[in-house]
């Protein structure tokens, strides 16, 4: 399934092989783990603008591969613009992409406090 990718503002528009969002995963993955905190904030940055560029199909096969590092940081010690960073990138792709493994968050009344109060 090919993966269409546009910006509101008509700067580019790019088509992803038939492998999604997999090919970039890695990059961002490796930001989020092993970077300082500078690059911590910015990969996850990047990755929100990622997740909120591409639909709710194309993310779904990748949802555990995008959560597990954004979670694993969350635990560790880094300044406040970090976490934020982090928290709004999974704000952003809970708020798109409800899965069945996510299904406990997603229909308890704490997805909607906490995506009210993050997003806001």
């Amino acid at each position: 399934m090919p993966l269409y990718v546009s910006c509101e503002r008509n700067i580019f528009i790019f088509i992803i092989s038939l492998q999604g969002i997999a090919p970039i995963l890695p990059i961002f993955r490796e930001g989020i783990l092993n970077g300082t905190p500078e690059l911590k904030e910015q990969a996850a940055k990047g990755l929100g603008e990622v997740i909120s560029l591409t639909t709710a199909a194309a993310l779904r096969p990748f949802v555990v591969n995008i959560t597990g590092p954004l979670i694993r940081i969350l635990g560790d010690r880094f300044t406040w613009n970090v976490k934020v960073a982090v928290l709004q990138t999974l704000g952003l792709l809970l708020g798109k992409v409800c899965t069945p493994h996510l299904s406990f968050f997603c229909c308890s009344g704490l997805f909607s406090h906490w995506k009210q109060h993050l997003l806001a």
